[in-house]
């Protein structure tokens, strides 16, 4: 609302992608459905590549959180037809992993996040590393990457790594409880 009139119009994308971004972050994926509608519609309008892919993994991401799999299927088929982009090419994948996680896919949907985690270690993009790991071990492969969670955890301002990283390491119902309650 406060966004003036001669704003660029990617201000609008960027600002309703962040906010789809973090509530998807705060656990709240129909929040995030409905910023990130906004943001693809403005893309979609403006042909804005870059945002448009981090959108549509985004925008998978939500649909497959709230168990759409077809709508979360949709907007990976849509974000196949767009170029490449590089920026924050890792987490363009995020959504084609929990596409292929609704459909009932987990060992696919880890191998995609894995290998997207991956891509963000060759740009030093450890926040994206660490979410894209973080999604493996909520997809049952925690033993996969507790050991990275861990030195990323050690290298990462904040708490949300930690907790991620304790996460994957936790064994016991009083350590899930501990990380559930940070996590909230």
């Amino acid at each position: 609302e406060g966004t003036p009139a001669n704003a660029p119009p990617d201000a609008l994308i960027w600002f309703a992608h962040q906010l789809g971004r973090c509530a998807l972050l705060s656990g709240h994926p129909a929040t995030a459905r409905r910023w990130l509608s906004e943001a693809l519609a403005r893309c979609e309008a403006y042909e804005l590549v870059s945002a448009h892919r981090l959108v549509l993994s985004a925008l998978a991401t939500a649909h497959a959180w709230l168990g759409d799999a077809a709508d979360a299927a949709a907007a990976v088929a849509e974000l196949d037809r767009l170029p490449r982009h590089p920026f924050v090419a890792s987490e363009h994948e995020m959504g084609r992993g929990w596409a292929a996680a609704v459909a009932g896919d987990l060992p696919g949907a880890r191998h995609v996040l894995r290998a997207a985690a991956q891509e963000a270690v060759s740009r030093g993009d450890r926040m994206s590393e660490a979410w894209l790991l973080h999604d493996v071990v909520r997809l049952g492969d925690p033993g996969a990457v507790a050991g990275r969670l861990a030195e990323l955890a050690r290298e990462c301002e904040g708490g949300l790594v930690p907790a991620y990283a304790d996460h994957a390491a936790a064994r016991t119902a009083d350590a899930l409880v501990d990380v559930t309650d940070r996590f909230e």
